[in-house]
């Protein structure tokens, strides 16, 4: 610069101050004005300056050197101008970018100062939100194991504020924690403490607050880890949910109450989906085709499935609609699915005839309604009972009632004071007495004034008693005219066992009344007669007896004497015939005492090994005689004593093995006794005689024991007898309590079974 000047100086030959005022004009105007105006004055100095130099200096105008001078202080002046206009350029270029930057650093700071007044105010926002938050927040800092955030709603759920709740002792956290939930919850944080807090911790559990009250919490934990990944925070959020748990608890036992409902319910209720829901804009007969063959049960409780004749729901849940109603689409199960939809897609009291899953006919009352949505039917809710029994029921009360009607008996029911309720048309025959003159009167069980006191108090009492009453008695028609009738009065219970009402069913017996006398009397005369016969066969029986045997006397005394062959023969003969009538008069004479209850039972100790080889050794010679193999068979050996009637248990088996061999040419008798039940004071002992002889038709078993009874005349021809003996055999087995049974087929033989009961002695 300081060259630049002295150059000046030396071009305008010391005329350095006034080139430098033009400088400074030209750098003044040029900084402060514009380029152009500078330029102006530049060449305006130049051309002041030329002419100061030709005027007052007196220059040289031609001269070279005047011209350089001029043209060397323009050069300056426009060299000054545009260092002057490079420098502002420069300066209002730095300047534009100080402002900018200014103004940059300006909007910083306010974006800053902003953000710092946002960012308070979400900080302020956030903990206030924090604060108030219906979650309760707690934050433990486990550097310090000290809460350094709680907000008012964890002070509400626990009572408890950060402060109290760091100076909680562990009984007072333990008892924080309900009983039945403390074991479950410890167990959760301790396996979540030993796997280093991963992961997050959502658990539900009960408190039991400050102030006593049961909160269920559902909580969630996470933690906030430091650089190097150790825990720092735990942080706590819980969500009360009591109400939630208790609409849960309701609804669970709202629920419970509905599944109840419908399990414990004595109706059957259920649910019809469909493959797709039903247009209902359709006409009546494809809706009804749609339900019917696209219909499907989705739902049914246990009464439903029983009704169908399954076991549970489960076998019947997903069958078709057309399974239940018959596979069919009879006229009776279009009418009515098209009384459903005419009303409106319900039903009420509709009985409908469907089948169970054995295709029995069921009938069933329902009540359903459909679920109608835009347009369609989506399903059918039903509740339904099984009126089977009660269409059978009325049935039968139809069958009974037209039954009572035609009954040749009078039927009354009567309420429980013995006012007539209802009476048929017997009655009315009998009474004389029309319906309407009868009803809530008195029937006429008995003549006032005719019939016994006790007989009335008999009837009350039994029935009061709940017995029925039965019995006969004198009555009388409304005509006045008297007649016998039988009559039972029997009390009507309800479910409950109580008597609601008494039915009375009576005949009129007078005919049979007059019959029975007629046949009392008949009877009377018979037995008059009877015993006058058996009077005269028990004296006969006596009075042949004495004769025959002073004829068995004679018979012995002639045996005595010398008799050749033929005599010897002559006298058996008459033996033989003797025996024969002495034996049929000891049967008559027997059974005429039996007939008139003479005998009487005559107990005595005997050995039952002994009895029996006695009756063995009896028929031992006329069985060997006929060609017949006798045996004897024990089951038992009978080593005690016992008490019983010997002579006629005797007489019994006599009998009876006396017949087999008479009925038997060849073959076999065996004789059975046998023990059956002992007891220390009793024994039961049956005796069985079986033979291989002729048999029995079994039409003619009850002939058997009838008093002078042969089967057939070619037995009576054959085999000669009185046809008392099995008399006889069945009327001593009735005194000694015994029983006896038969078994026979004809041409195989016979079995004779009889039991009886002993006193043990020892």
């Amino acid at each position: 610069m300081v060259f630049l000047f002295y150059y000046v100086d030396y071009i305008t030959e010391g005329k350095f101050i006034f080139t430098l005022f033009y400088v400074i004009l030209t750098i003044f105007v040029t900084r402060y004005l514009n380029i152009t105006n500078a330029i102006i004055i530049s060449v305006l100095a130049s051309i002041s300056t030329a002419y100061i130099d030709m005027t007052i200096l007196q220059e040289d105008v031609f001269s070279p050197y005047y011209y350089f001078n001029i043209t060397t202080r323009l050069i300056v002046y426009f060299v000054v101008i545009y260092l002057t206009y490079s420098v502002e350029k420069r300066e209002l270029s730095l300047e534009e970018k100080i402002k900018t930057r200014t103004n940059d650093l300006q909007e910083e700071i306010k974006q800053r100062e902003l953000k710092e007044h946002l960012l308070i105010e979400s900080e302020a926002k956030h903990k206030n939100l924090l604060v108030n938050q219906p979650v309760a927040l707690l934050r433990l800092n486990l550097a310090t194991n000290k809460v350094d955030f709680a907000n008012q709603e964890f002070i509400r759920q626990s009572g408890y504020d950060a402060e109290e709740y760091d100076n909680l002792t562990d009984d007072d956290y333990i008892n924080m924690i309900h009983p039945d939930d403390r074991e479950r919850l410890f167990k959760y944080y301790k396996e979540w403490a030993v796997n280093h807090y991963k992961g997050n911790v959502n658990i539900s559990y009960r408190i039991i607050n400050r102030f006593g009250n049961i909160l269920w919490l559902n909580t969630f934990l996470y933690v906030d880890k430091d650089k190097s990944g150790n825990p720092t925070f735990i942080n706590q959020l819980c969500v009360d949910i009591s109400d939630q748990k208790l609409n849960e608890e309701n609804l669970i036992k709202s629920k419970e109450r509905y599944e109840s409902f419908i399990k414990n319910s004595n109706e059957g209720i259920y649910r019809f989906e469909f493959d797709e829901p039903i247009d209902i804009s359709q006409t009546d007969d494809e809706i009804i085709k749609q339900f019917f063959y696209k219909g499907y049960l989705a739902e049914c409780n246990e009464n439903f499935a029983k009704t169908y004749g399954y076991k549970s729901a489960d076998e019947i849940i997903g069958i078709q609609v057309s399974r239940l109603m018959g596979d069919n689409l009879s006229d009776f199960n279009y009418l009515t699915l098209q009384n459903f939809i005419n009303n409106n897609y319900s039903a009420y009291n509709e009985i409908t005839e469907e089948y169970d899953k054995n295709w029995r006919k069921i009938y069933i009352n329902n009540n359903s309604a459909g679920v109608v949505k835009d347009g369609k039917l989506i399903r059918v809710w039903g509740i339904q009972q099984n009126i089977t029994e009660l269409r059978e029921s009325q049935d039968k009360i139809r069958i009974l009632s037209w039954a009572v009607e035609q009954s040749p008996d009078a039927i009354i029911i009567m309420d429980t004071f013995f006012n007539i309720q209802y009476s048929n048309s017997k009655f009315s025959e009998i009474s004389g007495y029309d319906n309407s003159e009868v009803i809530n009167k008195k029937p006429f069980i008995m003549l006032i004034n005719e019939s016994p006191k006790e007989l009335r108090e008999e009837i009350v009492n039994t029935l009061n008693k709940d017995m029925i009453w039965t019995g006969e008695y004198l009555n009388r028609t409304k005509s006045g005219n008297k007649y016998w009738e039988f009559a039972i009065i029997a009390p009507i219970k309800n479910e409950h066992n109580q008597t609601t009402n008494y039915v009375y069913i009576k005949r009129d017996i007078s005919d049979r009344k007059r019959f029975e006398e007629e046949l009392i009397e008949s009877r009377l005369k018979a037995e008059d007669a009877n015993k006058i016969k058996s009077e005269f066969i028990a004296n006969m029986s006596h009075e042949i007896r004495t004769p025959m045997n002073g004829i068995l006397g004679m018979i012995q005394l002639l045996e005595m004497t010398t008799l050749d062959e033929e005599q010897k023969d002559l006298i058996d003969t008459i033996k033989y015939s003797s025996d024969l009538l002495l034996r049929i008069i000891n049967d008559i004479l027997d059974f005429s005492k039996l007939e008139f209850g003479n005998v009487k039972l005559n107990k005595e100790p005997f050995n039952m090994k002994e009895f029996g080889k006695n009756i063995y050794s009896m028929f031992e010679i006329a069985s060997k005689n006929k060609g017949l193999d006798l045996e004897l068979i024990y089951n038992s050996d009978f080593n005690y004593t016992l008490l019983g009637d010997t002579y006629r248990l005797n007489q019994i088996l006599i009998n009876l093995i006396g017949n087999s061999i008479k009925f038997t040419n060849e073959g076999f008798i065996k004789i059975y006794i046998l023990e059956k039940n002992k007891t220390k004071k009793k024994l039961s002992v049956e005796f069985r005689v079986v033979d291989s002889g002729i048999g029995i038709p079994n039409e003619k078993f009850e002939l058997l024991f009838e008093s002078f009874t042969q089967l057939e005349n070619t037995y009576t021809k054959k085999y000669t007898g009185t046809g008392l003996g099995l008399a006889i055999v069945k009327k001593l087995t009735d005194l000694m309590n015994g029983n006896v049974s038969i078994k026979s087929e004809v041409g195989k033989g016979s079995e004779f079974s009889i039991k009886f009961d002993f006193d043990i002695l020892d």
